[in-house]
């Protein structure tokens, strides 16, 4: 890939794929700038008290951030309803979200053909929603070794079907 974040289209959707490790401790080579401007990040949010303020979370970059806020508003224009993952968490409030959470969350609720936000990070799932919007966190098998977490997701017109199978249920979330 020539970035780790990306867009695609499909059935009247645009989907969207974040790279939350863009700005961040661990993944940025070491000698990359991103690693001073995430321990800056880390730094100032530890000092405010925010509960994910931890080094395995990240944050978007301002040019991804500023490519989620063009993508979005091509896909409002092209008539197509996004759905965004990532891998971490952006809402509710949790230990495991983004640095960056809120500003993404204002963001993507501000669009009114945004419908749902996907992802991991959070090992015992989470789901919360915003005017209609859904977040939805996917449940890990990580910590389970004597079961699996998985889903299989349908996307309709009017709603989005999650067939879990181990320790993920089903959901229908309505568009």
């Amino acid at each position: 890939l020539e970035k780790a974040y990306y867009d695609f289209p499909g059935g009247g959707y645009r989907f969207i794929v974040l790279d939350g490790n863009d700005v961040g401790i661990f993944a940025p080579p070491k000698e990359d700038p991103r690693r001073e401007i995430a321990a800056k990040r880390l730094d100032e949010m530890k000092a405010k008290g925010a509960e994910n303020a931890q080094p395995w979370n990240g944050s978007l970059g301002d040019e991804q951030f500023t490519w989620l806020e063009t993508t979005m508003k091509a896909a409002q224009a092209a008539g197509e309803k996004a759905i965004v993952m990532c891998h971490y968490p952006v809402f509710p409030p949790n230990i495991h979200n983004l640095w960056d959470s809120e500003r993404i969350v204002e963001l993507l609720t501000g669009f009114d053909n945004f419908v749902a936000y996907f992802n991991g990070h959070n090992h015992a799932g989470n789901y919360g929603e915003v005017g209609g919007k859904h977040f939805f966190n996917f449940k890990g098998m990580v910590d389970t070794p004597d079961t699996t977490a998985y889903s299989v997701v349908d996307v309709y017109a009017d709603r989005i079907e999650i067939r879990g199978v181990g320790r993920e249920g089903n959901s229908t979330l309505k568009i």
